[in-house]
């Protein structure tokens, strides 16, 4: 039913339909028919009231018929057939009624729109009157006036309603302050008479609130990615018209209010002035991705739904319509990086995403500025605490970042001399003032047994890595999970309580960490990885005890079940609980490509830190999922066709990120730091619960921030050292785009 879809990606989607490359076997149907079938009952309608289309009207909003240059740019005529493989019960008669009413309330949507905007003449409310009488007479041969679908359609009707005084009230006022929130609330909003097709659809065929949710979200992000696009499309007509857009408040921001003069010629330089910053600026491309970011939204969102046994999951109709939105916007984003004419401009899907991560300037700029940042000692220190930066902890985690890069063994070596001479029989804390924790020893153990195998050196650390493993031990509990500290540090430091009980992400990276050193799945591993796959929350993500967001935990996660296929552990819960990780990362990417520490604090800022762990997680669960070791090419005829479409929008969300990390890199080759590290009381059992205060320095019942910027810039290095999968992402992307055509 909505207007809004109406752009040139369409033109495709109807040739495809009208050639029967959409027929499906199973519900007996094919869109080509039934076009011309609408075709027919639209003509029969209009010959019914000759007094109402008698007015000089424009070409979209008259009659249409087949022989219209315009038709083969209106879908709406067939639009509930899209999700027609979704409800298989409902009979084939009462589809192509439900289509009709669509058809005509569309229609009634379309101009009432354009007699609010002032468009339209008065003398529309003739035809407004009569369409709309004929779309509520066939939608009551449908549905009783006592049926649930009416609340649907009330509740439509409201959120149309709001929406269109929502964008009639920024219309008269500044754009400084008009943000994505109300960008999105006016899109969806504006759109929501789009959902009244599957609201209908699910009270027939009685299908659960849950699947109509799926569906009704995954209409409203594709609206809004629409909108978006039209945005970016029509952004003169909108100065003109004073049409209120987050592209023209980001304009706004970026060179003050838009006086639109009214001289001809002076609007012409004006518009120029304002194209030029539009695109040079990277507002355009920015705008471009935050598009593509809701198609491939809309599409995560269905990913949870059963595949239709009525169709192959890539021949959707719904999914192959966003397909080719997400491949319309790719050709976009390319024009309009030409247009920027500057390689630091580039902020869409770009052809350097495909390059290996030591072609890209972002990694030689992070390399530099950690190599900057390590100490005389050979240390790295970050998050000043009450007993001090922690330097054990962070030198660990920052080495096995480095690990990937020769041009570092050197400072790493420096590294590895000084943990040997700070440990203590195999062990390490935050600190030397503090005790000595499983967090602190695994990530050591993790970066000394990698650096090992990499300098080929293992002989030399044969002890030290013999003695990490027997004291990484000590820390497992009877149900596998690993606590962060044992009895045996005392009472000085800690209350004998939830400190001591099994964290989830201690556990993935102690399980990690024995899986190399042991160099196979002993019993340890094993216990421990069950005892992970237990701790996933119904939403996809793992919680982390010492660390903000859902991010860390969840990537360790995933990182430990990847390591542990690699070694040749197969369970049966394994793939359905990394699509269900992928699904929520997915989810909760921003329209700008990155992620904040909170998914669920909508007003959040993205941050460098979460971005780069969700990225992880994406091109970790990639591997998982084909079933590849590092480095070897995908072959994506072992997924299924649910996987397909799930692979790729991981592809899409993959280069969405990065373009975000290229964007925001410091000069310095640091991105701003993240609070992601959190000191709960050793009472507090579910810490992720809480929200816990900023504190310029750690201490219980606070978060920090990593203020010297090692822990964030490792994390993005971290991620980069699997991203150079992005070549076969890309890969992917193509092939799975071949096979919906």
């Amino acid at each position: 039913m909505p207007y809004l879809l109406t752009w040139k990606v369409t033109t495709n989607f109807r040739i495809n339909a009208q050639r029967g490359h959409l027929m499906n076997i199973a519900c007996s149907y094919d869109l080509g028919q039934e076009v011309k079938l609408i075709d027919t009952f639209m003509g029969r309608f209009w010959s019914q009231w000759p007094e109402v289309v008698v007015y000089d009207v424009p070409l979209s909003a008259r009659p249409i018929t087949p022989q219209d240059s315009a038709y083969g740019d209106i879908i709406n005529d067939c639009y509930p057939f899209l999700f027609y493989p979704f409800f298989p019960t409902v009979p084939l008669d009462t589809m192509r009624t439900l289509a009709q009413a669509g058809r005509l309330y569309s229609l009634y949507i379309f101009l009432s729109d354009k007699i609010f905007d002032g468009h339209l003449v008065s003398q529309e409310i003739l035809r407004i009157n009569v369409i709309h009488a004929e779309a509520i007479h066939l939608l009551y041969t449908l549905f009783p006036s006592d049926s649930p679908f009416w609340t649907h359609f009330r509740n439509s009707q409201h959120t149309y309603n709001t929406a269109l005084q929502l964008e009639q009230k920024w219309s008269r006022s500044s754009l400084l302050d008009f943000d994505l929130q109300t960008a999105e609330q006016i899109a969806a909003g504006k759109a929501a008479p789009s959902t009244l097709a599957v609201a209908a659809l699910s009270v027939l065929d009685g299908k659960p609130e849950e699947y109509l949710s799926a569906l009704t979200e995954s209409l409203n992000l594709a609206n809004i990615g629409l909108q978006f696009y039209d945005d970016l499309r029509d952004w003169k007509d909108d100065i003109g018209a004073s049409q209120p857009s987050l592209l023209l408040a980001e304009l706004t921001r970026e060179v003050g209010e838009i006086d639109y003069p009214d001289d001809a010629e002076k609007q012409e330089k004006y518009l120029k002035y304002l194209r030029r910053h539009l695109y040079r600026s990277g507002i355009a491309q920015a705008a471009s991705v935050r598009a593509a970011h809701y198609f491939t939204q809309a599409q995560a969102r269905l990913n949870e739904l059963p595949t239709p046994a009525t169709a192959p999951r890539h021949q959707l109709s719904w999914l192959r319509l966003l397909g080719d939105c997400q491949r319309a916007l790719a050709e976009l984003e390319r024009d309009l990086s030409r247009m920027a004419g500057s390689p630091q401009m580039l902020k869409g899907a770009q052809a350097s995403d495909s390059l290996p991560p030591e072609e890209l300037p972002m990694l030689d700029r992070a390399l530099s500025y950690l190599t900057a940042q390590q100490q005389s000692d050979g240390a790295w220190g970050d998050f000043l605490f009450s007993i001090g930066h922690s330097t054990d902890w962070i030198s660990g985690y920052v080495g096995q970042a480095l690990i990937p890069y020769p041009s570092q063994h050197e400072a790493l070596k420096q590294a590895m001399q000084w943990l040997l001479k700070t440990g203590v029989n195999g062990e390490w804390g935050y600190n030397a003032r503090a005790p000595h924790d499983a967090d602190s020893t695994s990530n050591i153990g993790l970066f000394l047994g990698n650096l090992a195998k990499k300098l080929h050196s293992t002989t030399l650390l044969e002890e030290t890595l013999s003695q990490i493993t027997a004291q990484l031990q000590r820390y497992q509990h009877p149900d596998g999970g690993f606590s962060t500290y044992i009895d045996s540090i005392g009472d000085n430091y800690i209350v004998r309580q939830h400190w001591l009980k099994p964290h989830t992400e201690i556990t993935a990276t102690c399980g990690r960490a024995l899986l190399l050193l042991e160099g196979s799945l002993t019993e340890p591993v094993r216990t421990a990885l069950a005892f992970v796959l237990q701790q996933q929350t119904s939403e996809g993500s793992w919680h982390a005890y010492w660390y903000e967001g859902p991010f860390y935990g969840t990537n360790q996660a995933v990182k430990f079940i990847k390591e542990a296929v690699q070694a040749g552990w197969h369970d049966a819960h394994q793939r359905a609980a990394i699509k269900q990780a992928l699904a929520f990362v997915l989810r909760a990417q921003k329209s700008d490509g990155g992620w904040a520490l909170h998914p669920d604090y909508l007003a959040e800022e993205t941050q460098a830190a979460p971005t780069a762990l969700a990225l992880d997680i994406l091109t970790q669960g990639i591997d998982i999922l084909l079933a590849q070791e590092s480095g070897e090419k995908a072959d994506t005829k072992a997924v299924s066709a649910q996987e397909q479409v799930l692979l790729h929008s991981v592809a899409q969300a993959v280069s969405h990120g990065l373009s975000w990390l290229r964007r925001n890199q410091e000069n310095d080759g640091s991105w701003q730091p993240a609070a992601i590290l959190r000191i709960p009381d050793p009472a507090c059992t579910q810490p992720w619960l809480s929200q816990f205060p900023r504190a310029s320095y750690g201490k219980i019942n606070h978060k920090v921030y990593d203020q010297q910027r090692n822990f964030t810039v490792a994390t993005v290095l971290h991620m980069l050292n699997t991203a150079n999968k992005l070549p076969y992402l890309q890969e992917l992307q193509r092939e799975i785009r071949q096979r919906s055509e």
